[in-house]
C-alpha cells in the first residue's frame, strides 16, 4: 500500500478479498492498527527518518564547505609564505 500508493480497499482487492472491510478487519488483528492509520505512523516515521538525515547531510556539507574554504585559503596565501613567493 505504502509504495504503491493503495488504498485499503484496492489493496484488499489485489490481495484477494472480496470486502475491504473484512481485509481492515484481519489487518487491525495481526498487526494491531488498521491499515490507514497503520500506513500514516510509518509514513511519519519515514518522514521523521528523512528529516534526521537531511539536516545530517547538510551538517556534513557544512563541514566540507569550511574544508574547501580552509584549503583554498592556505593554497592562496599560506603556501606563498611558507615558500617565500
Amino acid at each position: 500500500m505504502l509504495t504503491e500508493h493503495l488504498d485499503a480497499a484496492t489493496a484488499a482487492i489485489r490481495v484477494g478479498y472480496e470486502n475491504p472491510s473484512q481485509f481492515s478487519s484481519e489487518y487491525r488483528r495481526l498487526f494491531g492498527e488498521p491499515p490507514l492509520r497503520d500506513l500514516r505512523n510509518l509514513h511519519q516515521t519515514l518522514q521523521e527518518e528523512l528529516g534526521r538525515r537531511k539536516d545530517g547531510l547538510e551538517q556534513v556539507m557544512s563541514i566540507y564547505g569550511w574544508c574547501v574554504l580552509f584549503i583554498d585559503v592556505y593554497e592562496k596565501f599560506v603556501t606563498p609564505l611558507l615558500c617565500g613567493y
